[in-house]
């Protein structure tokens, strides 16, 4: 068997769906009564706590101090005020905020992978395809129809027959696949990932988004390697959801029908952004459209 690797790197942004836990949730509404005429919101109230534990941020401690009765927030608010000493101290960072704070699926974010993000294969350590951009990879992109290209769609039949459950894809679903000169697949559909669909919510639900600088490296073993076995998977509702001048490929990799889960190595990021009961960023947005 041959050790193939295939890195995703680049700039690619990552979403985290939760829903603010009911303890909090309450703690929250109590301190909006004691924060200044700026934190008029629970979102507010969320991103002022989340300013706390942002690195390279501006001084979020300050910021919640100057717009918060400290004595009355102590006081009601036992469960954040918990929260923010540990943040003050610097013992915690934005990863505990999630845990502390929100029920999150850790297990299903979802990442946007664009054309401008680079691409690099190796087999057995020799590289196969140079690093460049997936635009340039992939090329131009023709939809598959299955009279003129009977081989492609029953590779995509095969796909969907095996992973259509874990993506509570409906049976009638009429599938469309598009094919890359190189015979690349790129399947976009209203794919419903099971973990994510108890975030499905319009109360309380909160979206995390991370503008990451990442390598994904997925490894497969084969014995050889096939181009035309490769497939990216995605989200048909990602351009309302995510506005962006780069094309969308996927959120999700495939050879020869196993889905790949990738090792992920985030060297920095560009920023952190919070939303709150957002009416386009939501979970169910993304799914439900």
């Amino acid at each position: 068997m041959k050790e193939i690797n295939i890195n995703i790197s680049g700039r690619i942004p990552n979403y985290m769906f939760g829903i603010v836990l009911p303890e909090y949730y309450d703690e929250c509404e109590k301190a909006l009564s004691y924060a200044s005429d700026d934190i008029q919101t629970i979102e507010d109230m969320l991103k002022l706590l989340y300013g706390t534990v942002l690195v390279g941020a501006d001084d979020g401690i300050e910021e919640f101090k100057t717009n918060m009765d400290m004595e009355q927030f102590k006081a009601d608010c036992p469960l954040l005020f918990e929260f923010f000493k540990e943040a003050e101290e610097g013992s915690i960072g934005y990863l505990q905020f999630y845990e502390a704070v929100f029920d999150m699926a850790w297990h299903d974010q979802v990442n946007l992978i664009e054309d401008d993000a680079f691409i690099t294969i190796t087999v057995d350590d020799q590289e196969v395809v140079a690093k460049q951009k997936l635009a340039d990879f992939l090329g131009e992109t023709q939809w598959v129809d299955e009279e003129e290209d009977p081989k492609t769609a029953s590779i995509v039949k095969a796909f969907w027959a095996k992973n259509q459950a874990d993506f509570s894809l409906h049976e009638d679903t009429e599938f469309n696949a598009y094919k890359s000169k190189n015979g690349v697949l790129q399947l976009h559909e209203w794919i419903g990932p099971k973990g994510l669909s108890a975030y499905k919510v319009r109360e309380r639900n909160v979206t995390f988004e991370h503008d990451n600088i990442v390598d994904f490296d997925f490894y497969v073993e084969a014995e050889e390697f096939d181009l035309s076995k490769l497939a990216f998977l995605g989200f048909s509702n990602v351009a309302d959801f995510h506005n962006s001048a780069p094309e969308y490929v996927g959120s999700f990799m495939a050879y020869d029908n196993e889905l790949i889960h990738p090792d992920q190595n985030i060297h920095r990021d560009k920023g952190f952004t919070l939303e709150y009961e957002p009416s386009r960023k939501s979970c169910d947005f993304l799914i439900e459209g």
